[in-house]
């Protein structure tokens, strides 16, 4: 099972490979590196939108020796152009979950992000919640109508991508053959 991917313009290609109990990961003008799936320690899934990807996920691998190995179910092609390649990802998930139960049944398996960043993003979330009401209701009092109008369309229009971000990405540990649902593209 393979998954190829680019992550970003600054990126080069990657091509991720399951050889058995060996992780195989590719990038141009690098030689090919193998990991062995019993020095994975940890994987780590979430939903990670961006303005350009509303739908978009992110897998983070790390190794013993502290590597981060990080890929999403998009591949991108240009400024703002993105390929969709949520299938091949979520099918490459699901083998690499398979196979790190029968070679590695240690590795932590984590969906969500860290508590810490969860924490500070929705304490980001409520000051700006908080700092829009605020605007609005400043703006309305002032007779600024059409601001006050601006600020609420801002709130209305933003907050069910912050409620969508907070439920997926709850810190939650999990078995390799559970992967949550809200942490892997419909």
């Amino acid at each position: 099972m393979e998954y190829a991917t680019r992550n970003h313009a600054f990126a080069p290609p990657m091509v991720l490979r399951i050889e058995g109990d060996t992780l195989v990961v590719e990038q141009e003008e690098r030689s090919s590196e193998r990991i062995p799936l019993k020095e994975l320690r940890a994987v780590e899934l979430s939903y990670f939108p961006t303005r350009a990807e509303l739908n978009r996920y992110r897998c983070r691998l790390y190794t013993q020796s502290g590597r981060r190995i990080e890929f999403f179910n998009r591949t991108y092609r240009g400024i703002m152009d993105f390929e969709d390649t949520s299938q091949a990802y979520k099918d490459f998930i699901v083998a690499l979950h398979n196979a790190l139960g029968q070679y590695n049944p240690g590795c932590q398996f984590r969906s969500g992000v860290s508590a810490r960043q969860f924490w500070f993003n929705a304490a980001c979330l409520g000051f700006v919640f908080f700092a829009l009401v605020f605007a609005f209701l400043y703006f309305m009092s002032n007779g600024i109508l059409w601001v006050a109008f601006i600020k609420a369309l801002i709130l209305l229009f933003y907050l069910p991508y912050a409620i969508h971000w907070v439920r997926r990405n709850v810190p939650k540990r999990y078995a390799p053959n559970q992967i949550p649902a809200e942490v892997l593209p419909p």
